[in-house]
Formats: C-alpha cells, structure tokens, sequence
C-alpha cells in the first residue's frame, strides 16, 4: 500500500513538472516571456518537493504516519521565506515579487491538497 501511495504522488508531481515544463516552452514560443517566467517558478515548486519527498521516502521504517508528517512539516517549513517575501512585496508594492510569491504558494497548496488526498485514500 505504502510504495502505492508513494509511487503515485510522484507520478502526480512527474505529470505536473511535465505539463509545467511544456507551458513554458509553449509561452516561449508565443513571445510571452514574463508568463513563462512565472511558469518556471511552478516547476521550480514541483520539483523541490519531488525531491524533498524521495529524500523523505529513502528514510529506512518509515510508516505510511511518518512519511505524512514528515512531509507536511516540510509543506509549512519550505514555503516560511515565501511568506516573508510576500509580505516584503506587499509592503514596497512590488507587484512581481507579490505575483512570484502568490505563484509558489498556489502551487504548494495544490501539492498539499494532492498529497493528502492520494494519501487518505484507500
């Protein structure tokens, strides 16, 4: 059940990188490249927690409990500097950095919600 669960939250994140990865190209293409930009920093998220995931999942016994709560602790500790940042554009009203921000945090918020999901599930 564990390597189940395990094997399709990384499957989900690999999916997710994927089409990320081909919107940016796709934005290339069209000239758009500040919405590219943006888009690389969703990959970005993905990716850092694949990773942190896969470093969580190669700790020897482990339960199904640990990996959660190992996993969701990284899900508040990674993104404090985002919410610091955020606060920091809000404050000198730099719009990018406010958008770059809200971008990663979105993104952790579906990876959250996708994890939890797959992960209380049968």
């Amino acid at each position: 059940m564990m390597e189940n669960k395990n094997t399709e939250f990384l499957k989900y994140l690999d999916i997710s990188i994927k089409a990320s990865q081909d919107m940016t190209q796709e934005l290339i293409k069209d000239n758009r490249k500040d919405e590219a930009d943006h888009e690389k920093v969703k990959t970005n998220v993905y990716q850092i927690f694949k990773t942190v995931f896969q470093v969580i999942t190669k700790q020897k016994a482990l339960e199904l409990d640990d990996i959660k709560k190992l996993f969701l602790e990284k899900l508040e500790t990674i993104p404090a500097n985002w919410k610091t940042s955020l606060e920091s554009g809000k404050e000198f009203q730099d719009y990018e950095k406010i958008l770059i921000e809200e971008i990663k945090l979105q993104t952790l918020e579906e990876i959250r919600n996708t994890f939890l999901t797959l992960w209380e599930s049968n």
